[in-house]
């Protein structure tokens, strides 16, 4: 019987034509071997819609894989994690003082509406994200000189950004700054189109354009015929919404996605056996408590600091868990009063996201820790966009959350987001804010921190670990028996 080949992907590695090579018609000859073809369609489950497909509000897992689908970035992580070009001829020439750098784009690189790229839409995707109050990775930016007065709309340019000619453009540092190209492989500097205003569609470069989304926040991804590095092997990526881990792992045992998330309680021996070992990422997510010190009961520090001591976080690591995680303290022990905290009978509400059973049970958790210390919470389910958007006069007393902190780059780019503790430099559950302290300090309480994995089926080749987290998909192609 011939083997049929449903294809994917364009960027095979090494590693996976070795495994196609393997691959054989079963009545040929044991070197025939049958190469990946164009068509085809991936299932890739996400555990909720994206409202928005802008990369600069991207916070969570499979946002950055649609940003790794349909966009470019200017540089990219290679294989020793250094910064490579993606949308650049070449990397950049860095002056003698190491404050001054000129880059030339790739020629030829076509958006999804047919438009050239050029250094206008550089400055553009420059000028949205420092400008983009509800981003938090504005401040990735804040070392090109003019970006805070831009910012505070003191100047209506970025004094430190020079467009030579269409393909030619300079960036300009206040002080040296080591680790900025690293910052620009980071999915937040996806480029988008000039033309791109409301991401409806959205406009980028990359290997797949977003094509149709349903009610429930379903998306397909139809193959770029015209992408820079070649015509992805895949027809068409469908990005299914399946909004609980246990459910999502389900529908992967019987076959109805070809990639899913590995769920955060893990994996049995059996589920481990059945497939090929997960793609695991060597960026980490952090998970907190954003609290709101609008809240009486939460609006002293010491209040807040014996909210985080009063948290079991190693039951939670290796009970709920079961081990697959790491504990994050960045408060330390606290003393505890006597006296229960200010207006202790006001309900202080705690969301949730909806999208893993685990993270209910640690919501539970959370709230017994916190009722034994003297707080009220009352515990709401939420979903991914309802967590991340909402009216500032709504924000509750807790959200428990995450984020990207290494980001499969280095430190340095955790430390142009965390304060020097690895707290957030603001609180995110005030929007537009910042807290209660000094420099935004106190008003996130870290849980535990735990790498992303992701499961494929045996007939997906090509897939590999994502730098941030997300699975690289985009070079992934399907190989099925009758």
């Amino acid at each position: 019987m011939m083997k049929k080949i449903r294809a994917g992907g364009w960027r095979v590695r090494a590693a996976a034509l070795a495994a196609a090579a393997l691959i054989a018609v079963c009545a040929a000859p044991a070197s025939a071997v049958l190469p990946p073809k164009f068509g085809g369609e991936l299932v890739a489950a996400i555990p909720d819609g994206i409202s928005k497909y802008d990369p600069a509000l991207f916070m969570y897992d499979h946002e950055f894989l649609a940003a790794d689908l349909i966009y470019d970035t200017l540089l990219a992580p290679g294989p020793s994690g250094a910064p490579t070009p993606v949308l650049l001829d070449s990397m950049p020439v860095v002056s003698d003082d190491g404050m001054t750098f000129y880059f030339k784009l790739r020629p030829g690189v076509l958006f999804h509406n047919g438009a050239q790229l050029n250094s206008a839409d550089v400055l553009h995707t420059f000028k949205s994200l420092i400008s983009n109050r509800r981003s938090p990775y504005g401040r990735l930016l804040d070392g090109v000189a003019g970006a805070a007065e831009f910012r505070s709309g003191k100047q209506r340019g970025i004094s430190g950004f020079k467009i030579t000619d269409p393909l030619r453009f300079e960036v300009r540092l206040t002080e040296r700054q080591p680790n900025f190209l690293r910052y620009l492989c980071f999915p937040a500097l996806s480029i988008v189109s000039a033309a791109n205003r409301d991401f409806s569609p959205p406009i980028g470069t990359g290997p797949f354009a977003l094509v149709e989304t349903t009610s429930r926040g379903d998306a397909t991804l139809a193959a770029n015929p015209k992408y820079f590095e070649g015509r992805p092997y895949l027809d068409k990526i469908t990005l299914r919404v399946v909004k609980d881990d246990r459910d999502r792992l389900t529908e992967f045992k019987r076959g109805a996605l070809d990639v899913s998330d590995v769920p955060a309680h893990g994996l049995s021996r059996a589920e481990r056996e059945m497939y090929p070992p997960p793609l695991e990422s060597e960026m980490k997510n952090i998970y907190f408590l954003d609290v709101n010190p609008d809240y009486p009961a939460l609006a002293e520090r010491a209040a807040r600091s014996a909210a985080s001591a009063a948290i079991d976080r190693q039951s939670i690591v290796r009970v709920i868990l079961g081990g697959a995680g790491a504990e994050e303290n960045n408060t330390g022990p606290a003393k505890h009063g006597s006296s229960a905290p200010r207006d202790a009978a006001i309900p202080l509400p705690l969301w949730y996201p909806d999208t893993s059973s685990a993270l209910k049970l640690v919501a539970e958790k959370i709230q017994l820790n916190l009722g034994q210390a003297g707080f009220k919470a009352t515990l709401r389910e939420r979903g991914l966009a309802d967590i991340s958007q909402y009216a500032t006069d709504d924000a509750p007393a807790f959200i428990l959350r995450w984020m990207p902190v290494i980001m499969g780059l280095s430190e340095s780019v955790e430390a142009a987001l965390y304060g020097p503790a690895g707290t957030l430099t603001r609180s995110t559950a005030i929007a537009g804010r910042l807290g209660a302290d000094a420099k935004g300090q106190g008003t996130v309480i870290m849980l535990f921190s735990r790498k992303p994995a992701y499961l494929r089926q045996s007939s997906v080749y090509g897939a590999e670990a994502g730098p941030f987290g997300a699975p690289r998909i985009d070079s992934a192609y399907i190989r099925e028996t009758d």
